[in-house]
């Protein structure tokens, strides 16, 4: 033990080096540990005299390394991660995401930003949203414009998590069977898109279009997984979102074209309020059968608008172009003439559950009907006979047939109207 604490005696001070017989009792209280730490503050205790500048600085630097380590913790421990709202920003071209205290958590560079801002202000439906699916507290972003890295032809609709990381895309494929003999071919991306609530959680409802005749409307869930596709004859125009019922389930108002009689002058255009959670599998419109579908059951209130004189004389049709106020007392659908830009409006009123209250007009209905009838057409006076006329012209489809009462869909219409027709063949 002598050989061995001299030299710490000498260096330490830690006893008179006249009385040798104690160092033997330094184990007694003086751990191998504790010699450590008092050779580690010796040697800084030396670094610090031969070089105090050096030692000082370093150790300036440490302690603001630190503190900028411990602010930044607590700042991102106290920040609100939690998605609020998103805004389209044409400038930059990206979705940008803030939280309640308006600070940008992420962005997402997209395609198409300047059309889908200015689409979705004339009401026709969205192209994104940001909302809660799953009930956690979270909202994620749904969206239908495409990337920058994506295939502007092939369009997917992307779920995004609150944090900004892609919970799952979605391609959908072309109808593959035939229709009336034909056959199409081309893809069906998602265009507008809605979401309802469906329980304690939501569910995502999406226009597919090709651009042409067929649309479908297919129904996703929080995790992104399909759960049901519903095919119809012509174009959606506009969706909107309602509890028709008061239930506590929010059912889909959609208005669109129907042009499964197009051949035979059956061009209409038509308002269909649609129950979300019976979109299952693949079927087809009970009011535009002919995919070789099963018939949808999700259809419970389905109209078709009239046309009128001024249309007729213009070759044109009425087409939806939007649906407004759907959860007050009343909704309001605009329909306005289909190709020639004529700017021919009528206003349909509707309840909630699609009784037509009543019909008004555009100002500029008058110029055009003055127009036509300079140049010849014979048309009946734009008054309130001629309004009336249109509100008696709505018709509501009972699963097999136009009626001029108000009627709720049933599926089973058609089979059985098919079979009596069958039976007296």
């Amino acid at each position: 033990m002598e050989e061995i604490y001299p030299s710490l005696e000498k260096k330490y001070a830690l006893l008179p080096a006249d009385r040798p017989r104690r160092v033997a009792k330094l184990p007694v209280y003086l751990s191998h540990r504790s010699l450590m730490r008092s050779q580690s503050l010796a040697a800084m205790s030396f670094l610090t005299r031969r070089h105090p500048v050096v030692t000082v600085t370093a150790g300036v630097l440490m302690s603001l390394a630190a503190a900028f380590l411990i602010l930044l913790s607590v700042r991102w421990i106290g920040r609100d991660i939690n998605p609020v709202f998103s805004h389209y920003n044409p400038a930059v071209g990206k979705i940008e995401i803030y939280n309640k205290e308006n600070k940008l958590l992420w962005d997402l560079p997209v395609c198409q930003v300047a059309e889908a801002k200015q689409r979705e202000e004339s009401v026709a439906g969205k192209l994104t949203i940001l909302d809660d699916l799953d009930g956690d507290g979270k909202k994620e972003l749904v969206t239908t414009l495409p990337l920058e890295t994506e295939n502007m032809s092939e369009p997917a609709l992307k779920i995004f998590n609150a944090d900004g990381s892609l919970r799952k895309s979605l391609a959908f494929p072309p109808l593959v069977k035939s229709s009336h003999g034909m056959k199409y071919s081309e893809n069906c991306p998602p265009s507008i898109i809605e979401v309802v609530r469906q329980g304690k959680t939501k569910e995502v409802v999406a226009v597919l279009c090709s651009g042409r005749s067929p649309n479908a409307i297919a129904r996703i869930s929080p995790n992104g997984e399909v759960l049901g596709i519903v095919w119809f004859y012509g174009g959606i125009g506009a969706i909107a979102k309602c509890d028709e019922d008061g239930d506590g389930n929010e059912e889909l108002i959609v208005s669109g074209v129907n042009d499964v009689e197009q051949s035979a002058g059956g061009r209409h255009a038509v308002v269909i309020v649609i129950d979300p959670q019976k979109i299952t599998g693949e079927t087809e419109s009970v009011t535009s059968r002919g995919f070789g579908l099963p018939a949808s059951s999700a259809e419970k209130i389905s109209l078709r608008l009239p046309s009128c004189d001024m249309l007729d004389a213009l070759h044109d049709s009425f087409s939806p172009q939007y649906i407004k106020n759907p959860t007050q007392d009343r909704c309001v659908c605009l329909a306005a003439d289909y190709q020639t830009g004529q700017s021919v409006r009528f206003f349909f009123y509707f309840t909630k559950d699609l009784h037509v209250v009543e019909v008004k007009g555009s100002d500029g209905n008058e110029l055009i009907h003055a127009r036509l009838c300079a140049a010849g057409s014979r048309l009946q006076p734009l008054d309130e006979v001629y309004l009336g006329n249109l509100k008696n012209g709505v018709r509501y489809w009972d699963g097999a047939k136009w009626q001029t009462q108000w009627t709720l869909v049933w599926p089973d219409a058609f089979v059985e109207r098919r079979d009596a027709e069958q039976k007296t063949k």
